[in-house]
């Protein structure tokens, strides 16, 4: 019996929903095309075998998660785009990393990437207290550098040389978001 997606957070555009088993097969998809690939941390190939072991990790219930990983499914056709997630939590300090990957080609560039993370940056500052959110984010990949500024993020540093690209090394910028920075924005998203 196949169940539908659970939507955990409702954007415009896309909704942020709990990981299926059934839907494994699209990440080992996304994560051994090299257009994706190239921007992920990882950069081994992904099997079937080891995303279901992810997924049984992260979906086992921990009292005080330190990660969050949602699916993106479009909210006009239900159909999955993408990962975004929340990591490396830490309650005391009030400080969390995020970070994403749209796999389906055809959705790049619709504002689906935009409404996740204001979603998700939203639900981190409002439900889980949080008053900081990073990021990191290749040189080589303005597209991701111009949705996370348009989120609120600010480039607070760059690491120079810091990554491996394609065979040479670029630089990796970090970002971050304070918690009263973004509620301007989300209040103006909300508007729009």
């Amino acid at each position: 019996m196949t169940i539908d997606r659970i939507p955990f957070l409702k954007g415009k555009l896309v909704h942020l929903c709990v990981p299926r088993k059934e839907d494994m097969a699209h990440i080992v998809q996304w994560f051994n095309d090299p257009s994706i690939l190239q921007f992920l941390a990882s950069r081994e190939p992904a099997t079937l075998e080891a995303e279901m072991e992810w997924y049984d990790r992260v979906t086992k219930s921990q009292p005080h998660q330190r990660d969050f990983v949602f699916f993106l499914e479009t909210k006009a056709d239900k159909q999955l785009i993408g990962t975004m997630g929340l990591h490396g939590i830490n309650y005391r300090t009030q400080v969390g990393s995020t970070g994403a990957a749209i796999g389906h080609h055809a959705a790049h560039g619709k504002g689906y990437g935009t409404d996740a993370k204001m979603q998700l940056l939203h639900w981190a500052f409002t439900e889980l207290n949080l008053r900081k959110v990073v990021s990191n984010v290749l040189s080589a990949n303005p597209r991701s550098l111009r949705y996370l500024e348009k989120t609120g993020y600010k480039v607070v540093g760059t690491r120079k040389k810091h990554s491996l690209f394609q065979g040479s090394f670029v630089d990796e910028h970090i970002l971050e978001v304070f918690k009263e920075d973004f509620m301007p924005l989300w209040d103006a998203y909300q508007r729009t």
